[in-house]
């Protein structure tokens, strides 16, 4: 059982802006119902992942949960689109993925870390925290 201290992001990461993007709605769901029960309180998502620079570009998110395997755009594609949007503070990436070959090239495109599908709570929970916490340091 998890204890409440351990849900609740640290105040100053719980406003993070935070888009998820995956092709399938029931990802989308949980990974947003995860974020909102660890604290994170300005959450975002989209379906479509042609749709990810543009929304980067008018809402400048902290950080983007980012689904590799999609159809138009696959998330290679998507973070090379966030590049020409990235401005001087790029958002943090997190790749997931079911495939863990994946993790060495989300990597070496771009991504600040790697979740494996299905997530672990723990695992999900930690890597989302320092993430958005060296952020916040390197701001």
């Amino acid at each position: 059982m998890i204890a409440v201290d351990e849900i609740v992001a640290p105040a100053d990461v719980s406003a993070a802006r935070i888009l998820v993007v995956d092709d399938d709605p029931l990802n989308v769901a949980l990974m947003v119902r995860m974020l909102a029960r660890f604290g994170y309180t300005c959450c975002a998502s989209t379906l479509d992942s042609r749709a990810v620079q543009e929304l980067q570009r008018s809402n400048r998110y902290d950080l983007i949960i980012l689904d590799l395997r999609m159809p138009g755009f696959d998330g290679f594609e998507v973070m090379a689109a966030l590049a020409e949007v990235a401005g001087p503070r790029p958002p943090s990436v997190l790749v997931t993925s079911a495939e863990p070959d994946h993790k060495k090239r989300s990597l070496q495109a771009g991504a600040t870390g790697f979740l494996s599908k299905p997530y672990e709570m723990a695992n999900l929970r930690s890597t989302v925290r320092s993430t958005l916490e060296a952020r916040l340091k390197d701001s």
